[in-house]
C-alpha cells in the first residue's frame, strides 16, 4: 500500500504474482433464500502500467492454492484446479493474447467460472447512449480504468462495464452474461484481487 492508498499488486519484475484479499469471507447467499446468490454490485478503479507499452502486459483478475505466474493471472491454470479442486469466479482484464487459453486479442475484458479459458470475453470498450456503437480503449495505456461489477439474482445475469476513469458509468454494460451464481459460489467466499507478471511486466494498481 502506498501512502497515497494507492493498492499496488505487483511492481514491474518479470515472474512474479501479487494477491490482495478482503481478511474475511463474504456472504453471498441471500439472507431470504440460501440457495441462491444475493444481488451485488461493486466498483473499482485499477491502472496497468507497462514497463515496455508497445509490449504490453499480462493483466490481473478479481486466489487460491495452486497459483502461477506468468500468462495465468495469478490464478490456478487447468491442472492445478484440478488438483486442488478450486472454485472461482473470475473478472479478468487482460493486456496479452494467450493462444493457449482462446484469447480472443491483447486488449479484452472477460469472466472466467473456475477456469483461465473465459466463458465469455470482449474487447475492452464502452458504449455511450447509443448501444450500437461502442469505444475501444487500452487497459495497458497506464491511466486509471473504472470497472463496476453488477450480479441480479432475479435474472440471474452478471454484467461487467469499463470505461477510462472520471466518466459516469455507462448506460449499457460491455459484458452481460446470464448465469446462476448459486452453482459456483458458496455460503461464504473470500473477494479480491489477482495479477502476475511474465516475461512481460508491467506495475498492477
Amino acid at each position: 500500500m502506498r501512502p497515497n492508498g494507492i493498492l499496488t499488486l505487483i511492481k514491474d519484475s518479470a515472474k512474479i504474482l501479487g494477491h490482495a484479499f478482503y481478511p474475511s469471507p463474504l456472504p453471498f447467499k441471500s439472507s431470504k433464500n440460501k440457495s441462491i446468490v444475493a444481488t451485488f454490485s461493486t466498483t473499482f478503479v485499477f491502472s496497468i502500467v507497462p514497463k515496455y507499452p508497445e509490449l504490453g502486459a499480462q493483466g490481473f483478475t478479481n486466489e487460491p492454492k495452486g497459483c502461477l505466474v506468468n500468462q495465468y493471472l495469478g490464478l490456478p491454470n487447468v491442472t492445478t484446479n484440478l488438483e486442488f479442486s478450486t472454485q472461482f469466479l473470475a473478472v479478468e482484464f487482460d493486456g496479452i493474447q494467450n493462444l493457449d487459453l482462446h484469447d480472443i486479442n491483447d486488449n479484452h475484458v472477460g469472466i472466467g467460472i473456475s477456469s483461465l479459458i473465459s466463458n465469455v470475453s470482449k474487447p475492452a470498450a464502452y458504449y455511450l447512449s447509443d448501444h450500437s456503437k461502442n469505444i475501444s480503449f487500452s487497459l495497458k495505456s497506464g491511466k486509471p480504468i473504472q470497472a463496476w461489477v453488477d450480479y441480479n439474482e432475479g435474472e440471474m445475469l452478471m454484467n461487467v462495464t469499463v470505461s477510462p476513469f472520471g466518466m459516469p458509468k455507462p448506460y449499457f454494460p460491455l459484458i452481460s452474461f446470464p448465469i446462476d451464481l448459486s452453482l459456483v459460489l458458496n455460503d461464504y467466499m473470500y473477494a479480491g484481487f489477482s495479477a502476475s507478471n511474465g516475461l512481460l511486466v508491467a506495475e498492477h494498481n
